[in-house]
C-alpha cells in the first residue's frame, strides 16, 4: 500500500503532466507562406509531431492509471474501513466473552455454594430422618407391646363373658325348670284347692310364696342381663380403642413397618 501511494503521488504532481508541445503553425500561416521546408527541417517536424502522439499517449495511459490506482485506493479504504469494523467487532466480542466468562464464573460460584447447601440440607434431613425412623421403629415396637396386652385381655375377657355367658344359661335354665315346677305345684296346689278347702290358706300362702319367688328370679334374670349387657359394651369399647390404635400405626408408620406390624399381628 505505501508502494502504491508514492506511485500516485507522483502520477498526481502537476510537475509530471507539465509537457512541453511543440509549436505547430497553424493553417492560415502555412496558407501564407509559400516557401517549402527543407528535407531537414522537415524531418525534424515530423519527428516532434510523432513525440508529441507519443507523450500524448503516454499521458492517456498514465491517467488511466491514475484511475485504476484511484479505484484501487477507495477499495483499499473501504476494505480498511471494513477491517477495521471486523477488528472492533472482534474487540467487542473478546470483550463481551470476558464478560460471559466472568458471568461464568461467578454462576459457577453461585452453583457450587447452592450445591454445598443442597448436601448439607441433605445430609439434616437424612439424620432428621433416621432419628424419626428410630423414634417411629420404638413406637411401633411399643404399640406391637400394648397391642399383644390388649389381644391378651381381650382374650381373657372373651373368655370370661363366655363361662358367665354359660353359668347364666344354665341358671336360667334352671330358674326356667324351677317357674315350671312351681307352676305345676300351683296347679296341683289349685286342684287340691278343689277337693280340700281346708287347706286353701297353705295353698295361697304358697302362691304368694312361689310369686315371690318367681319375682326374685326375674329381677335376678333382669339384673344378671344387665349385667351381660355391660360387659357386652366393655367388649365393645375396647375392640374400638384397638382399631383405632390400628388406624393411628397404619396413618404415622411408612408402608414397610405397616406390613410388618401386620405380618406380627398374624
Amino acid at each position: 500500500m505505501a508502494g502504491n501511494s508514492n506511485i500516485g503521488d507522483k502520477f498526481l504532481s502537476p510537475a509530471y503532466f507539465q509537457v512541453a508541445r511543440p509549436k505547430i503553425p497553424s493553417k492560415k500561416a502555412d496558407a501564407a507562406a509559400t516557401k517549402l521546408l527543407p528535407p531537414s527541417e522537415y524531418n525534424a517536424v515530423k519527428d516532434q509531431g510523432e513525440e508529441s502522439a507519443r507523450a500524448l499517449a503516454e499521458i492517456n495511459k498514465l491517467q488511466n492509471e491514475n484511475k485504476q490506482l484511484r479505484v484501487q485506493l477507495e477499495r483499499s479504504k473501504q476494505e480498511e474501513l471494513r477491517l477495521e469494523g471486523e477488528i472492533r467487532k472482534s474487540r467487542l466480542l473478546v470483550q463481551k466473552g470476558r464478560v460471559d466468562d466472568a458471568l461464568d464464573l461467578k454462576r459457577m460460584a453461585e452453583l457450587q455454594e447452592e450445591n454445598f447447601r443442597c448436601n448439607r440440607d441433605l445430609k439434616e434431613m437424612k439424620g432428621n430422618f433416621e432419628t424419626d425412623l428410630e423414634r417411629t421403629e420404638a413406637e411401633l415396637e411399643k404399640a406391637n407391646s400394648i397391642i399383644k396386652e390388649l389381644k391378651a385381655e381381650l382374650r381373657q375377657k372373651e373368655e370370661v363373658f363366655e363361662r358367665e355367658l354359660e353359668s347364666l344359661e344354665k341358671r336360667s335354665r334352671k330358674q326356667m325348670s324351677l317357674v315350671k315346677n312351681l307352676k305345676g305345684e300351683i296347679k296341683n296346689a289349685e286342684e287340691q284347692v278343689k277337693i280340700d278347702r281346708k287347706g286353701f290358706e297353705d295353698v295361697l300362702k304358697l302362691s304368694s310364696k312361689l310369686e315371690e319367688q318367681m319375682i326374685s328370679h326375674q329381677r335376678e334374670v333382669q339384673n344378671l342381663t344387665g349385667k351381660l349387657r355391660r360387659k357386652d359394651e366393655e367388649l365393645k369399647a375396647q375392640s374400638s380403642v384397638v382399631d383405632q390404635l390400628r388406624a393411628y400405626i397404619g396413618e404415622n408408620l411408612p408402608n414397610t413397618q405397616m406390613e410388618k406390624l401386620q405380618k406380627r399381628m398374624k
